[in-house]
């Protein structure tokens, strides 16, 4: 097992780390924050690095990241950023270790009006203390010759830190009525988990390839703004006022680059990485089938909140990509069109995997979240790391103009929950598996939920998240005929897919029980003149006896996974 020593752990990018390294088997590592390695006191620092646990990675999360306080304080942070990094260096090349360092765009003095990319080594002309400082922390590591991944990041932010710009400036958005920014500095605002997340892909996939090649990267969102457009982007308040405002005006005592974008096509094409903007901890997941015509319902306060949305369209050939067309534009929604319908779990498992938040919510296409229920819900999941799944209240009442903020994180803890609106947590499913690709619908929410249990982890309903169901049929029908022939379709499938989940308990008695029940509950509804409920029981037996004899409960078609379009809204 390969193990992995990480510095700096309280800091924004390491507590992503812990958190994603904690839910995997692959490798062991150890944390040690800045006192325990104080990387300003040298003398300690080389003293206890020869004493370390051995290790295959070193990540360095450890910054002296106080650009106008190291003007001041040269002297410690040249020791954090250049001196001690030296020493880390030449302590991973004695040791045959990967060093893993963070650095930043600070480097470059910020001429010129593209992204920086790699090899603009002309313009590593750092006009800040801060920046001179980590540029000769990156040349200590070159220069040592170990092997090495440089990542040099742009304005990171946690949302669950206060030292950073997003922060900050939410912050100050909930007293004031207007607000000051630069609007002649750009830079790439890159959340830290991303950073996080994709320095452990990373070293994954080396792992997988055994190739290493030692270079500098640029690991930032591929989005670039000027802070004073970031502002904008990230507040919501309706009444507060953003002045734009020049860098000259502004005055600090660090002098920042006014253009800070880095691109980071390198990464893109080394290890298929790419950041976009991620200001939300979560990505929304509806799978649709013919459910065009209620989808918007679902979408359009999902959207105000300023969520990234996948919508998995099962071979509808309805007209949902006109309904977006015609009412999401520029709502980060990403489309992706199957030319069949290849079930709900399998659907949702394509888009798990396009999912590179902490958090996944998948919602019903006729399931309404109430304002502010997922914000509320990524609070709880926040605070308790070992839920693994998340429902709201699922009510019958619209409360949406209603006064339902309390904010309040109480949970129930339930074994089984619902899949039609049901937050994930990431950092646990992508180590344990998403949904049973043998289930073409229904019994994915107990089999997701039961993984969850079987691996140690818990899931809770959120008693202050509500969820509107709002009834409607999420599939849209023709006739009366077309509508029994569903209603048979629907259940065939919970049957199928129940006794799927019960033969794995072996109770192979009941279930035969059960069957010659529901047979004869067909037969008194028949007699009750009561078609519907017939055909549920009859359906629901037909697809238990099915799956005992072993049939396959996909068609042909619904074996491929076939991507007609991808589109973006």
């Amino acid at each position: 097992m390969k193990n992995i020593i990480i510095f700096g752990k309280n800091g924004q990018v390491a507590t992503e780390l812990r958190l994603i390294l904690a839910q995997q088997k692959e490798f062991s590592f150890n944390y040690y924050s800045s006192k325990e390695f104080d990387f300003a006191d040298l003398g300690s620092l080389k003293h206890k690095l020869k004493n370390l646990a051995p290790a295959d990675y070193i990540i360095n999360a450890t910054a002296y990241n106080e650009v106008d306080k190291a003007e001041e304080e040269q002297e410690r942070a040249n020791n954090i950023n250049h001196l001690a990094v030296k020493l880390l260096a030449e302590y991973c090349k004695e040791h045959n270790i990967r060093l893993i360092h963070y650095s930043t765009n600070y480097v470059f003095d910020g001429e010129g009006n593209k992204p920086y990319k790699e090899t603009n080594n002309k313009n590593l002309k750092p006009l800040s203390y801060y920046g001179k400082s980590k540029l000769l922390g990156e040349q200590a590591i070159e220069k040592s010759k170990c092997a090495y991944l440089i990542f040099r990041v742009a304005t990171v932010f946690n949302l669950n830190k206060e030292n950073n710009f997003v922060a900050k400036i939410r912050k100050l958005a909930e007293s004031r009525k207007e607000l000051k920014i630069v609007n002649d500095q750009i830079t790439n605002p890159t959340n830290s988990y991303d950073i996080a997340f994709n320095t452990f892909e990373i070293i994954k996939k080396i792992e997988e390839q055994s190739k290493f090649k030692s270079a500098i990267y640029h690991l930032a969102n591929k989005n670039f703004y000027s802070y004073c457009e970031l502002s904008k982007k990230i507040i919501s308040k309706e009444n507060l006022k953003i002045i734009p405002v020049t860098s000259s005006e502004f005055k600090t005592k660090a002098a920042r680059p006014l253009n800070g974008a880095l691109d980071s096509g390198k990464i893109k094409k080394d290890f298929a990485i790419e950041i976009t903007d991620n200001y939300k901890q979560l990505t929304v997941i509806i799978v649709t089938y013919k459910s065009a015509h209620i989808v918007i319902d679902a979408l359009q306060h999902i959207i105000k909140q300023g969520y990234r949305i996948i919508i998995v369209d099962n071979g509808s050939k309805d007209n949902i990509e006109d309904v977006l067309d015609k009412n999401c534009k520029s709502s980060n929604i990403e489309l992706i069109k199957l030319k069949y319908n290849i079930g709900f779990g399998r659907a949702n498992n394509l888009a798990l995997e396009r999912v590179n938040t902490k958090y996944a919510f998948l919602l019903n296409p006729d399931a309404i979240m109430m304002p502010h229920s997922l914000d509320l819900m990524v609070k709880i999941a926040e605070q308790k790391q070992n839920i693994a799944l998340l429902n709201p209240i699922f009510t019958n009442e619209n409360l949406i103009g209603k006064n339902n903020n309390n904010e309040s994180l109480e949970i129930e803890k339930k074994s089984y929950l619902c899949g039609g609106a049901m937050l994930m947590n990431m950092n646990i499913y992508r180590n344990i598996g998403f949904f049973d690709s043998k289930i073409f619908l229904y019994g994915e929410d107990d089999q997701i939920s039961a993984l969850a249990l079987n691996n140690g982890f818990e899931n809770a309903i959120s008693k202050y998240s509500f969820c509107y169901h709002a009834n409607q049929h999420s599939v849209a029908t023709k006739n009366v005929f077309e509508d029994y022939k569903l209603l048979f379709f629907r259940y065939w499938h919970q049957g199928w897919g129940k006794t799927y989940l019960k033969r794995q308990k072996k109770n192979i008695i009941k279930i035969w029980l059960k069957i010659l029940h529901r047979f004869a509950l067909s037969i008194l509804y028949l007699f009750k003149l009561q078609p519907k409920q017939a055909v549920i029981r009859l359906a629901i037996a037909i697809g238990s006896i099915a799956n005992l004899l072993g049939r396959d409960c996909f068609s042909k078609e619904a074996k491929i996974t076939e991507i007609e379009k991808v589109k973006y809204f």
